[in-house]
C-alpha cells in the first residue's frame, strides 16, 4: 500500500475526531436508558454505562439518545443526508453537531416510530410524547436539558382522576398504570394524536393505575386508597376519552438566587408560582394553573 493509499485510509477517522458524540445536542443519558427498556436488563443504568453503549453500538445502531435528535428521523426528514449517507448513523450524528448553524431540525414533523415530537419557534425547547406511555408527554427538552424522568409509567407530564372516595383505587392514569412499571409498553391505549410544528394533539383510554384485581401496596399510607385496599375498577384500560392539547408558548423567566419571578406570570396563591431550579440556576421548570373561575 502506498503512503498516499495509507492516508486516505485513516483520514475518515480524523474528520470527527473533535467531535463530541456524546454532547448534550444528541444524547442524555436518563433520556437514553429511560426510552430504551432493554438496556435495563443489560445492566445498564449508570450515565457511565449509558455513555459507552451510546458510543460502542447506540449511534451505528441508529437508537434515539435524547429528546430533541434522532438520527434516523434527521436522515429522514432531509433527502440530501439520505442520498449522502444512507443508513449511516454515525455520519449523520456527526454532520448535525458539525452543521448548526443550518438550524436543521433533528425529528420528524408528524412523527416516527413511536414518538411525535414538537418545538417553539426559536427551536430551544422541544417537548415529546411516546407510543410506550400512551401519548403521554415524556420528553421535555430546553437548552438541551433533560426535564422530564421518564423511568416508569408515572413521572410523565400527564391526565388523571382521583374518583371519591376511592383515590388511587379508581384511578384512569394516561401514561399506564403501575403495573406498567418500566417496561416498554402501557394498558392505555392510544386512540389518535397528531404533532406538528408547535401543536402536540392526543386522545388515548388510561390505564388504571391499579390493575382489575390488583391492591394498594402494603405500607402504603394514602388516605383514601391504603394499603391492600383493592381495586375498584373490573377492567385494566378505562374506555373513556383523554383528551389533550399542547401548544407552545414561552414567557422568559428571571431566576433569582432561589427565588423565581415570573413577570409574566400572576402570582400563586403562596404568593410564587411553583418552580424548581438546578442548583446552579441555569434551568428551570415551574407548574401553574390559572385560576379560571374569575375569583382569584
Amino acid at each position: 500500500m502506498s503512503l498516499l493509499t495509507t492516508v486516505l485510509a485513516v483520514l475518515p477517522l480524523f474528520v470527527d475526531a473533535d467531535v463530541d458524540l456524546a454532547s448534550p445536542l444528541v444524547f442524555d443519558p436518563i433520556f437514553y436508558v429511560n426510552t430504551n427498556a432493554d438496556l435495563h436488563h443489560l445492566g445498564i443504568n449508570t450515565e457511565a454505562a449509558a455513555k459507552q453503549h451510546w458510543l460502542s453500538k447506540g449511534i451505528s445502531e441508529g437508537r434515539q439518545g435524547c429528546g430533541s435528535f434522532h438520527s434516523r428521523q434527521y436522515l429522514k426528514r432531509y433527502s440530501d443526508l439520505t442520498k449522502a449517507y444512507g443508513t449511516d448513523y454515525h455520519q449523520a450524528v456527526v454532520h448535525y453537531l458539525n452543521h448548526q448553524s443550518e438550524k436543521r431540525l433533528g425529528y420528524v414533523d408528524g412523527g416516527y416510530s413511536g414518538r411525535w415530537t414538537i418545538s417553539n419557534h426559536d427551536h430551544d425547547l422541544f417537548v415529546s410524547a411516546s407510543g410506550r406511555m400512551g401519548g403521554a408527554i415524556d420528553s421535555l427538552v430546553w437548552d438541551n436539558k433533560e426535564f422530564i424522568n421518564a423511568w416508569d409509567h408515572g413521572r410523565e407530564l400527564q391526565m388523571a382522576t382521583n374518583t371519591h372516595p376511592y383515590g388511587e383505587c379508581f384511578n384512569p392514569t394516561e401514561a399506564g398504570g403501575r403495573d406498567d412499571s418500566i417496561g416498554p409498553s402501557t394498558k392505555s391505549k392510544i386512540i389518535s394524536i397528531s404533532s406538528h410544528g408547535s401543536t402536540l394533539k392526543t386522545t388515548n383510554h388510561p390505564a388504571f393505575w391499579l390493575r382489575h384485581g390488583g391492591h394498594e401496596a402494603p405500607g402504603s399510607k394514602n388516605r383514601i386508597c391504603s394499603g391492600r385496599r383493592p381495586a375498584r375498577n373490573t377492567v385494566d384500560t378505562y374506555g373513556y376519552d383523554f383528551s389533550k392539547m399542547l401548544q407552545l408558548v414561552v414567557q422568559a423567566c428571571l431566576i433569582v438566587s432561589n427565588l423565581s419571578q415570573c413577570s409574566q406570570l400572576p402570582p400563586y396563591a403562596s404568593g410564587q408560582p411553583v418552580v424548581l431550579a438546578t442548583s446552579d440556576l441555569k434551568h428551570a421548570m415551574g407548574a401553574y394553573a390559572p385560576d379560571r373561575t374569575g375569583h382569584g
